[in-house]
């Protein structure tokens, strides 16, 4: 009860109306054009391969059990079954990187990070754990495995499972664009790097004796950094003059995404061409892209901040909902075993 008043606390009206029109316009896409043309029996007559294929599938399932209940299992096992995966994701990863190469793809990706920033922006500013997320990653998984117990031992045919299977719909398009995001941080930073460098501006704050409390920590209310900019270790160069210090994108990121972590203040800042850089004598006149500006590296500069921080809360969130409501983890242990 102590979790569902949470849910429906941080729950805005915004992001309900939202999610229901998504979940209205799959099951629309699913009804008309998927759900009639599904198989339902289930086939009971094993030959020589479908069994070798169940009997893999029993193993890899009593492997995982073993592992969640006994997490410091022998390397061997995984250094053998590293080659044989990597073999096998080969091919997917392959086309996962073909996708991403393409602008346009890209693009799409982003204004699905950046929806999923806006619906969760909220949580994000008052440090909340995502409650709604984890509920809408945990329970589904849930209620997917409840369904294919019941359509295999009572219907004998698929029939549950295909009729809530939507519900398992956000917590792979979220897990996918967190695992595509580094991919397309990557790509950006490149770009930016090649054009741009960061130069930090934030002066160090100094404080008073005032402003520590007996134990001699910082009074709380108090302006922080997460480091000091004085204490920053910035990128190194070949540079003839060390008054000048720079930033590439990526460093930067990190630091300002831990400024938000701890709630510290952000580090100011300024975007300098390369030829801008102060720290060497000469440097190559590079020819810059027409659609690329100053005011284009700092709004890709703001959207990572952001997407790495939401990356942080997720993963964040989800073990906060796993400590915290661990019964519901063994509901799931309890119910694969069930299935075996």
């Amino acid at each position: 009860m102590k979790f569902l008043h949470k849910l429906f606390t941080y729950m805005n009206e915004k992001m309900l109306i939202e999610f229901i029109g998504f979940i209205f316009l799959l099951s629309f896409i699913w009804v008309i054009f998927i759900y009639k043309r599904l198989p339902r029996d289930i086939p009971f007559n094993l030959s020589l391969i479908s069994l070798i294929g169940l009997s893999l599938i029993c193993i890899l399932c009593a492997y995982y059990i073993y592992r969640i209940y006994k997490p410091s299992i022998s390397n061997e096992w995984i250094n053998v079954l590293r080659p044989l995966a990597q073999l096998l994701l080969k091919p997917i990863l392959q086309f996962n990187h073909f996708l991403l190469s393409k602008e346009i793809t890209r693009n799409v990706m982003k204004i699905l990070l950046i929806l999923l920033y806006k619906n969760f922006k909220i949580h994000l500013i008052h440090n909340n754990k995502l409650y709604i997320h984890a509920f809408l990653t945990i329970i589904p998984q849930i209620i997917i495995v409840i369904c294919l117990i019941i359509d295999c031992f009572y219907f004998k045919k698929l029939y549950l499972i295909y009729t809530c299977v939507l519900i398992i719909t956000y917590p792979l398009i979220v897990r996918y664009l967190m695992y595509i995001y580094e991919t397309i941080r990557l790509y950006d930073t490149e770009l930016l790097d090649k054009y741009f460098i960061i130069e930090i501006t934030s002066e160090d704050i100094i404080y008073k004796e005032n402003d520590y409390d007996e134990e001699g920590f910082l009074k709380s209310g108090l302006p922080t950094h997460y480091t000091d900019p004085s204490h920053l270790q910035y990128d190194s160069f070949e540079t003839y003059d060390k008054n000048y210090e720079y930033f590439k994108t990526l460093k930067f990121i990190d630091h300002q995404e831990s400024a938000l972590i701890c709630n510290d203040l952000l580090y100011e800042y300024k975007i300098l061409f390369q030829n801008e850089r102060k720290d060497v004598f000469f440097l190559e006149e590079v020819k810059m892209p027409t659609n690329i500006n100053k005011n284009t590296c700092d709004d890709l500069l703001q959207f990572h901040i952001n997407i790495s921080f939401l990356s942080f809360k997720i993963k964040h969130a989800n073990e906060y909902f796993r400590n915290y409501y661990i019964n519901l983890h063994k509901v799931v242990i309890l119910l694969k075993l069930l299935l075996k």
